[in-house]
């Protein structure tokens, strides 16, 4: 039992040494950047991916104006999945979609792992930048429940804060299932830029 706790903790703790093993494990590698199709606001669109021993992920960065970044991941899932769910929200019943559907995995501690190692990276080049993310509920509805935070925001909040919270300030609501995680001295700078970031992250839920 020790040592199951001790194993947890050191997962709660984002170390970049535990972030290169795990991109090793699960095969993390940059697939493509690419320019935004016309119905997106974003300059850039980075996609990475990694598997797991049940299913291949994908990780979207979309990179805005003023070093603002929206980081999503999902797992790839069948077309079959995305015609049962579209016909289940049309009966106005319960269901997901690709950032709500349960892998049943439990790895959320690795990939905020593997996201705060990214987003270090992304500070390395740009020393400013400022960065979104929003996970999802268990289960859609359609309703205004949906956008209440989840526990794994929480867990990636903790995280996030304890490795980034001298420059960054970390914003989240319970009525949205996200977060920001804004530079403090450019939010000092120019305060309308939560606004900003917000507009862009609310957007996507």
């Amino acid at each position: 039992m020790r040592e199951k706790i001790k194993e947890l903790l050191n997962e709660i703790k984002f170390s970049q040494e535990r972030a290169d093993e795990l991109k090793q494990k699960f095969g993390w590698r940059f697939v493509q950047s690419s320019n935004p199709k016309p119905n997106k606001s974003y300059q850039k669109l980075h996609i990475y991916t990694f598997r797991t021993p049940k299913y291949k992920y994908l990780v979207h960065i979309e990179e805005y104006e003023y070093d603002y970044y929206l980081i999503s991941f999902f797992p790839k899932l069948n077309k079959d999945f995305y015609v049962k769910q579209a016909r289940l929200a049309a009966m106005g019943r319960e269901h997901y979609d690709e950032y709500s559907y349960l892998t049943k995995e439990n790895i959320p501690l690795q990939i905020i792992t593997l996201l705060v190692s990214e987003m270090k990276q992304i500070l390395n080049k740009k020393p400013y930048a400022s960065f979104g993310y929003f996970g999802a509920p268990n289960v859609k509805t359609g309703e205004d429940e949906d956008l209440f935070n989840t526990k794994r925001v929480r867990i990636y909040n903790n995280i996030i804060y304890s490795e980034l919270s001298n420059t960054h300030k970390v914003i989240s609501d319970p009525t949205f299932s996200g977060s920001l995680i804004l530079n403090k001295e450019v939010l000092k700078e120019y305060p309308l830029y939560e606004d900003y970031c917000m507009d862009i992250l609310v957007s996507h839920l």
